[in-house]
């Protein structure tokens, strides 16, 4: 039996109601509003720079994220974290949906007059150590005040100090070997941050190639200080006898 023209219509009207359908189905759920967070996490950021202890009341403490220069990249479902060494607790939290790194690849987050800072927490709230800086894939409601060190979902941790002792409980946030950064490290903490030296290097987790630099929030890491040489030990130098002046008698006449 032949299929009537009214029937090819009807299918046909079916089969691009259908396509129509799938379409707006993609558009939707492919928008930027439902991807709140990003499709799997960056294998190139890096925090890049901390500078938390500074001149008079702390009020130019910042944390410099690096995207290793891709720039512009979503930092939607990534959440910073502050730990205190006192306790190996979190204190400070700040969730970083919204935001991204600028064309350049960075992104700072500091005090009100810090340059190029695009997100703001207190003066003096970065404590100066033994403390850590962590970057997670997550909520910030996963770290309420007082949440204990975790590795879960963990990103990139900074572990820094101005002149303390290691704390074991917070460098369980870096690599195995990975050491504790020092501000005061070249000798003058209130005037240098600790940052990657070069730019980005070293990789997540591992803070072996920081140092310290006068600070360069947004910016490419300086790393123009010189670390002081160690203190030369002492060595018994042999000295020359001296020779004994011997007095001559005029000639006789």
């Amino acid at each position: 039996m032949k299929r009537t023209v009214p029937s090819l219509l009807f299918l046909a009207g079916a089969l691009l109601f259908a396509l129509l359908c799938f379409f707006l189905a993609t558009f939707v759920f492919s928008s930027p509003a439902a991807n709140a967070g990003p499709l799997r996490q960056s294998t190139t950021l890096v925090i890049n720079e901390v500078d938390a202890n500074t001149l008079g009341t702390d009020t130019a403490e910042f944390v410099e994220l690096f995207d290793g220069g891709a720039g512009n990249l979503s930092l939607n479902g990534y959440t910073l974290v502050f730990f205190n060494g006192t306790n190996d607790k979190s204190y400070y939290v700040l969730d970083l949906d919204g935001h991204s790194t600028n064309a350049s690849g960075y992104f700072v987050l500091g005090n009100s007059g810090v340059n190029l800072a695009s997100a703001t927490f207190p003066t003096n709230t970065l404590q100066q150590g033994a403390d850590a800086v962590a970057l997670y894939l997550g909520d910030a409601t996963s770290f309420p005040n007082g949440t204990n060190v975790t590795t879960a979902n963990l990103v990139d941790a900074m572990v820094y100090d101005t002149d303390d002792i290691d704390d074991t409980g917070l460098l369980a946030l870096l690599n195995g070997g990975q050491p504790q950064i020092n501000e005061e490290g070249a000798g003058d903490g209130d005037r240098d941050s600790n940052q990657r030296c070069p730019n980005g290097s070293g990789g997540q987790r591992n803070t072996s190639t920081y140092s310290q630099a006068p600070p360069s929030p947004g910016a490419v890491n300086g790393c123009t200080a010189v670390t002081p040489s160690a203190t030369p030990t002492p060595v018994n130098t042999p000295t020359t006898p001296r020779r004994r002046l011997l007095s001559r008698q005029p000639p006789r006449s």
